[in-house]
């Protein structure tokens, strides 16, 4: 019972960790993106993705630091502060 205990958690991270990595991807592309609407399509992604791992563990600080990392690229200050 407990090793299965432990593979959730495990699993929980890793779906987390999964959501920060993939808005981190998107907000690279987003950076060299050669046209405004692919820009704004890949940073729409990242904030999904970065929202998505927020809500699905509050307490891992990187899912907040990277939401508010995206939130200062975006130049919103009062979100990113929040």
């Amino acid at each position: 019972m407990q090793n299965g205990l432990e593979g959730a958690k495990v699993l929980f991270v890793s779906r987390t960790r999964c959501n920060i990595y993939r808005g981190l991807g998107c907000l690279l592309r987003a950076r060299t993106a050669e046209d405004l609407a692919n820009r704004r399509e890949f940073l729409a992604r990242a904030e999904e993705r970065f929202l998505t791992a927020r809500k699905s563990d509050l307490d891992d600080h990187l899912a907040e630091y990277y939401l508010a990392y995206y939130y200062a690229v975006v130049r919103e200050t009062a979100k990113a502060m929040a």
